[in-house]
């Protein structure tokens, strides 16, 4: 399970450590490049510019 720390610089727990958030966008970088209907972590949809709440738990 993952576990999100929100306070200063975003990090995911996983079982070998801390994933930072630029990690993980590296990990999400192919979809950086189409931004096809694509809605980041931070709820961002790169169609749309618009940002939406994001509720679901990991």
């Amino acid at each position: 399970m993952f576990n999100i720390d929100w306070h200063g610089m975003l990090k995911i727990e996983y079982d070998n450590g801390w994933l930072s958030y630029d990690k993980l966008k590296l990990f999400v970088g192919w979809n950086e490049l189409t931004k096809d209907q694509f809605t980041d972590i931070t709820g961002k949809n790169y169609d749309t510019g618009s940002v939406t709440q994001v509720t679901s738990s990991l």
